[in-house]
């Protein structure tokens, strides 16, 4: 566990936690279906990691202005690398 600073994180109001919410679930939308229109039509030109990158980006443009986001290496390590980790493996 990380020492206490004592600095307080800024609270998320009720409407920028929804916006965010709404904007995660339209990123996971627009992934699902852009994976399977480039399947379905056997596009080779652009693959679907990189709509991907480019929706989190657009979503992550959209918020930078309304919200101040920390990366926290402790949570990255703890809860975004094992199932990265874990996809490379189950695919070799």
């Amino acid at each position: 566990m990380a020492a206490s600073t004592g600095v307080t994180p800024p609270k998320m109001d009720a409407d920028l936690w929804r916006l965010t919410i709404i904007l995660g679930i339209v990123l996971l939308v627009v992934y699902s279906l852009a994976g399977h229109y480039i399947s379905r039509f056997k596009i080779l030109i652009i693959h679907e990691s990189t709509i991907g990158i480019l929706t989190g980006a657009l979503v992550a443009w959209l918020l930078v202005d309304r919200v101040v986001i920390k990366f926290d290496s402790e949570a990255f390590f703890f809860f975004l690398l094992p199932p990265i980790v874990f996809a490379s493996a189950y695919t070799l």
